[in-house]
């Protein structure tokens, strides 16, 4: 899953001009330069209000929130002492601690609890918020309520040392560290250039261990429905070209395009990460007398791939939607997988959605489908009784486990090879996706937007084509045409 990091920079005009460029530079490059590059998308954004800072949260929807910029504490900052530009400004004695953004006349001071309504009024809020900026510790106190963690200075920083901790602390997430040990790493750095290491502070939530933190890697998906707090986030698609998602799309392909000696099992529950303490209560309705594979619950942390070797043996699928279900990518990949299996044998792998709130759309590669609407039947109890009557019509010998699902071929060229349509479709550039769309007659308006990830958008094309081979087959068609090198 892709993290959004977005960097926010203020510099008002009347404040110490900040090297903020380069910070945000030496930010990007580092993380470039990580084993985990692929786990962080890298946004930012500059001279940033009030409105800015709302806006960018709806639009990106970032984890971890980084502003760097002036600060100050309760009183008057302290006179500039150090060689070069210190985050700090002077505020009038009647301010409480906060950061200082920009308006049309200059700066403008938002106080900490300002600061906290703004964070927390844009679901999903981050899991972290990084203040580099004077005396911004003072600030977690009241942000600390509303985000996992955030990490301040506990005093004045000057420009060459806030650049520092940013490598530090970024180089530190990029390796997959947690973030107590980010935020150790990024002071150690500090004192090896012997800058004041001893101003990086840490404030996690209530409840929550810094040192367990982590934002990247298996250990990093929380369980979000458990916190009445925090609204869950939306879970970015990878990138095209990322080794990750093409070696799934190919252990997905490889276990529905062969016989699976897995031990069967008589439900396979797919959910999006933001609905797992939903899909958890599920999967321990269910436990004491069917077989279900729950990826949480049946997994190691990092056996992700063993997953469609346990959809594949399964006799029907359970595909959990919410309001998140549309940002969920491996829920969609999932998706397609189901329908490839339930078409190959219909009367022995079944397909079930299940609505988890009242009143919600379908997505359109499962409109052909009866869900099965949760409050209507007394929520996840009533959800459980279903599903044992439905297992109950299915024979238990007849799981497609052995049999290879009809329209897909073992050198994933085929026109109905739907996950090697959409790893294709996942290599294509940007352009000749779109020119793709456009020859085979897509309706634009049933895909994502073109400002949504590459991979988001191939995603819907392999959707709409488990509805319509002929459709698949015109797809197929321009790629061999189009992009022949994406075939293997």
């Amino acid at each position: 899953m892709k993290r959004t990091i977005l960097f926010l920079a203020a510099n008002p005009r009347g404040t110490d001009r900040l090297a903020l460029d380069e910070e945000c530079a030496a930010i990007e490059q580092e993380l470039r330069l990580t084993a985990g590059r692929d786990d962080f998308e890298f946004r930012s954004r500059w001279a940033i209000g009030v409105d800015d800072l709302i806006r960018c949260l709806n639009e990106l929807s970032p984890t971890v929130l980084h502003f760097s910029g002036h600060g100050n504490r309760d009183g008057t900052a302290t006179a500039g002492a150090l060689a070069s530009p210190q985050r700090d400004v002077e505020v009038d004695v009647s301010c409480s601690p906060g950061i200082v953004l920009q308006d049309r006349d200059g700066a403008h001071h938002v106080d900490h609890h300002a600061l906290a309504r703004i964070i927390a009024s844009a679901p999903p809020v981050p899991r972290l918020v990084v203040l580099n900026a004077c005396y911004s510790a003072s600030v977690a106190e009241s942000l600390r309520r509303v985000v996992d963690c955030v990490v301040g200075m506990d005093g004045a920083i000057a420009d060459v040392a806030a650049r520092s901790f940013a490598v530090g602390f970024y180089r530190a997430l990029g390796y997959r560290r947690p973030v107590g040990i980010a935020v150790q790493q990024a002071a150690a750095t500090l004192y090896g250039k012997q800058l004041p290491g001893e101003i990086v502070t840490c404030h996690p939530r209530d409840g929550i261990d810094a040192h367990q933190l982590y934002l990247a890697g298996p250990s990093a998906a929380p369980d979000l429905d458990e916190s009445p707090v925090r609204a869950p986030p939306v879970v970015r698609a990878p990138t095209p070209n990322e080794p990750a998602a093409r070696d799934l799309i190919a252990a997905t392909t490889r276990a529905t395009a062969q016989p699976m000696m897995a031990t069967p099992y008589d439900l396979f529950v797919g959910h999006p990460p933001a609905n797992q303490a939903s899909a958890r209560a599920l999967y321990d309705l269910l436990k004491r007398d069917l077989h279900v594979f729950l990826a949480s619950r049946s997994l190691s942390p990092g056996d992700r791939l063993a997953t469609a070797a346990a959809h594949r043996s399964s006799r029907a699928t359970v595909l959990l939607i919410s309001p998140y279900a549309d940002a969920a990518w491996y829920l969609g990949d999932e998706i397609v997988t189901a329908i490839a299996l339930h078409r190959a044998a219909p009367h022995a792998h079944g397909l079930v959605p299940v609505l988890l709130e009242a009143g919600l759309a379908l997505p359109r590669s499962l409109c052909h489908v009866e869900p099965i609407i949760a409050p209507d039947i007394g929520g996840l109890e009533g959800v459980a009784a279903r599903l044992r009557d439905l297992l109950a019509a299915l024979p238990r010998d007849a799981a497609p486990r052995a049999a290879e699902p009809a329209g897909f071929r073992g050198d994933r060229g085929g026109s109905y090879d739907l996950l090697g349509l959409y790893d294709r479709l996942s290599q294509l550039s940007d352009a000749t996706l779109e020119q793709i769309v456009a020859l085979t007659g897509l309706e634009r308006g049933s895909l994502a937007p073109r400002s949504a990830a590459l991979a988001e958008r191939a995603l819907d094309i392999a959707q709409l084509a488990a509805l319509d081979p002929t459709l698949c087959r015109r797809i197929s068609a321009e790629l061999d045409r189009r992009a022949r090198w994406t075939q293997r």
